[in-house]
């Protein structure tokens, strides 16, 4: 199943040319740094598990995520991991120029960055491991929330005056596998989509979008998707699929794409969809102010739920699709309260809902936890199976 990272809906714009390819001679890294002293003194003792609430310092504008009974989040101040069941601060690692990147854990290091620097950090200590930049010359080079699969670390880059280059490098060495330029700008805070040995580049050409995929391990180019308009999110790739949803204000399209020929298997030009996600039975889809389920084989609607105005990408696990949408309340600021909701898959039932704070990012599903970041930083972790959560603090 696909790993996909996005806060709100952002659509960037092309400009310019791209970079040309940069190589490890040029970039700049360094050992040890600012975070290292005080993550170790920033440990708090775990207290009884279950439900819970709490809020950091800062706001956050990406998904928080979660691994062995951890959480991780990053906040405009500095990325936190703290323990799944009790909310306690395990680490904190500061940022010194805002937390910018979406963190991802792989082989006992947290990859979490500015707008313009990437650290490893260890998960277990919060100590800084190394920390890595592009050159800033002739122009600053801005990084997006990174990917890291099978020993390698995928993200997007662009330069000031240049378009997205989807790049791939070496995790253990830092030093570059190989850059696509996408030709254009958009969606350049997500962390890439890398699924079976094959990484996806979202881009643009002029109106139309484009989905390519490359291979994963030498950056060559397999093949490329024309889209109607430019795409919403990243793709996200469940049993042999490619599922992307496009729109613009007047054109839209919802596309199920063959990974291994790059052939359509379906495309729905007359469905609007903020976002799609898919498992091995079915497709689930947001249509406006509802969501949709469709046979994975027969491509026909199996259920519709009816919701509020749904805010960021879902999550999917174990047999529940979590999202978070809105309803009327004349008695909360702005004239709406915000809440989880927890359906079944099979039956498009709504297991559970709990109310949660404002914010526009998926949640984390783990250890039977959900955990959801509200933008002011307050997190709520609720039990996965009955929907209980902790009074707000």
């Amino acid at each position: 199943m696909a790993r996909r990272t996005r806060s709100v809906f952002r659509r960037g714009f092309a400009v310019g040319l791209a970079l040309a390819a940069l190589t490890l001679g040029t970039a700049c890294e360094k050992d040890g740094g600012d975070g290292a002293s005080s993550a170790a003194n920033s440990a708090e003792p775990p207290g009884p598990p279950g439900p819970w609430t709490r809020r950091l310092d800062g706001v956050v504008s990406t998904a928080p995520a979660a691994a062995e009974g951890v959480l991780y989040v990053t906040t405009s101040k500095a990325t936190y991991a703290l323990d799944g069941p009790s909310g306690a601060q395990r680490w904190k690692f500061p940022l010194q120029k805002g937390g910018h990147t979406a963190p991802a854990i792989a082989d006992g290091t947290v990859y979490t960055g500015d707008e313009y620097t990437l650290y490893g950090v260890d998960a277990a200590s919060g100590q800084e491991k190394w920390r890595f930049a592009l050159p800033d010359k002739p122009y600053p080079v801005r990084i997006g929330s990174p990917s890291v699969v099978g020993g390698v670390i995928y993200m997007y880059t662009a330069a000031t005056n240049g378009n997205n280059v989807l790049r791939a490098f070496d995790a253990a060495t830092r030093a570059e596998k190989w850059s696509y330029d996408t030709g254009s700008r958009i969606l350049d805070d997500d962390a890439p989509t890398v699924v079976d040995g094959q990484a996806y580049a979202i881009g643009a050409d002029g109106a139309h979008g484009t989905v390519t995929a490359l291979d994963a391990a030498s950056g060559t180019k397999k093949w490329s998707f024309y889209t109607r308009a430019w795409p919403r999110s990243q793709p996200y790739v469940a049993a042999g699929t490619v599922h992307v949803t496009s729109a613009d204000n007047t054109i839209h399209g919802l596309y199920a794409i063959d990974a291994q020929t790059g052939r359509a298997k379906t495309e729905d030009s007359s469905t609007e969809a903020d976002w799609v996600v898919a498992d091995d039975t079915g497709i689930y889809r947001s249509v406006y102010e509802s969501v949709e389920a469709v046979d994975a084989a027969e491509r026909m609607v199996k259920w519709r739920l009816d919701t509020g105005l749904l805010l960021g990408d879902p999550a999917l696990a174990d047999g529940a699709l979590y999202f978070v949408d809105n309803e009327k309340d004349a008695a909360e600021v702005g004239g709406f309260a915000y809440f989880l909701r927890a359906v079944d898959t099979a039956t498009g039932k709504e297991k559970w809902r709990a109310r949660v704070p404002y914010g526009g990012h998926a949640p984390a599903v783990s250890g039977g936890y959900v955990y959801v970041v509200g933008h002011e930083a307050r997190i709520i972790a609720i039990d996965a199976a009955t929907g209980q959560s902790a009074p707000a603090k």
